[in-house]
């Protein structure tokens, strides 16, 4: 289910770039679609139950070399393709820095 662009507190930009997740260690791989300073969306094979708590780590383009790491929960899922869900993540715990990072690099890139 999409959420409608009305109750978006963020711009989304699209991206296409590898992410990392971990619910417990190892991380695991993903593809993110889109990002905002509020969460993002990644496809996965392994998607984690709705409310789960997980790590998240990942670059953000032209940004600095150093990737963000933040505390996400999982709060929808939904089968896109056989063997591939998009996983919606909300942050829950994001340093200031990466959150400004994050908001220019949206505003600059993104919609609503």
């Amino acid at each position: 289910m999409e959420i409608p662009a009305t109750r978006r507190q963020h711009p989304r930009a699209p991206l296409r770039l590898p992410i990392e997740f971990a619910v417990t260690t190892p991380f695991e791989s993903a593809v993110m679609k889109t990002i905002s300073a509020g969460g993002l969306c990644i496809v996965t094979s392994t998607p984690p139950v709705v409310g789960t708590r997980l790590l998240v780590r990942f670059a953000i383009p032209g940004g600095e070399p150093e990737p963000v790491n933040a505390v996400g929960v999982t709060v929808w899922t939904r089968l896109v393709r056989p063997q591939k869900v998009e996983v919606g993540i909300k942050f829950i715990g994001l340093r200031d820095d990466s959150f400004s990072r994050l908001q220019k690099y949206c505003a600059e890139n993104g919609t609503l």
